[in-house]
């Protein structure tokens, strides 16, 4: 029996050694605070799959390749030139990159309206499907309201067709996601209504009073920096009155 003022002699090393241990998680803990989950994800080494393939889009040809984690998009013929006549490049960053790290889709060939725009967004869609979990680049960019964007686009043309100014338009950091005056686009030449009807029907999210009443009369909102996927459901009549139906699957704010 234990009197009062004894302790075992064991208690003392016990109660030390507890402390150190505690002291040793503690700085653990705090050393991988100061690390971004993401870098730590970036380090691994990941085992990508090779494959390339070839296949017709309403008789153009597309070509994938994907090496080390990188595919490669060409539209059009074999290029002559490696200078494409547009470029989109994304590079992600975060968790996906255990299944992907870029993709650069180019387009060796201009069709009418500037629809190989169109078509390499459209392939960029795909192949996040098809490579990844995801369906689509849009859970990789969040929500438009807060959009958390795992990836970074380069986007280079020498396209004048009008798609081109649609593009740079949704990449204007100033723009996108944010409800603008019309005055904004007070240097476009056709009416300002014309012009951003016609970007909403190439497949870019815009949206104005004549499709959402929240939005302020002679104001319009570019949500997303890319065309919505091919499959995407479009109800929404662009009209005077407030816009019916569920817009590429989400109801309308």
């Amino acid at each position: 029996m234990i009197k009062n003022g004894q302790q075992l002699s064991f208690d003392k090393r016990k109660g030390e050694k507890a402390r150190r241990s505690r002291s040793k998680k503690t700085l653990a803990y705090a050393d991988l605070k100061q690390l971004n989950l993401f870098d730590l994800e970036n380090e691994k080494i990941c085992a990508y799959p090779e494959f390339k393939r070839e296949y017709n889009i309403s008789g153009i040809l597309s070509i994938w390749s994907f090496v080390g984690g990188k595919l490669d998009i060409i539209l059009g013929d074999e290029p002559i030139s490696d200078t494409p006549k547009t470029d989109i490049t994304l590079t992600f960053f975060g968790t996906v990159t255990s299944n992907i790290r870029q993709i650069r889709a180019s387009a060796h060939c201009a069709l009418n309206n500037g629809e190989e725009l169109r078509i390499l967004w459209s392939e960029i869609h795909r192949a996040i499907s098809e490579i990844t979990s995801y369906d689509s680049l849009i859970p990789l960019y969040g929500h438009f309201t807060e959009p958390y964007p795992k990836f970074e686009i380069h986007f280079r043309t020498s396209s004048t067709a009008q798609a081109s100014v649609f593009q740079k338009l949704a990449l204007d950091g100033g723009m996108l996601s944010k409800i603008q005056p019309y005055s904004l686009l007070g240097d476009i030449d056709n009416n300002v209504d014309v012009f951003l009807k016609s970007m909403r029907e190439f497949g870019y999210d815009v949206r104005t009073n004549h499709t959402n009443r929240t939005i302020p009369a002679q104001h319009f909102r570019i949500c997303y920096p890319f065309t919505m996927p091919a499959d995407a459901k479009n109800n929404i009549v662009w009209a005077g009155g407030m816009a019916q139906g569920v817009l590429y699957g989400r109801r309308l704010l």
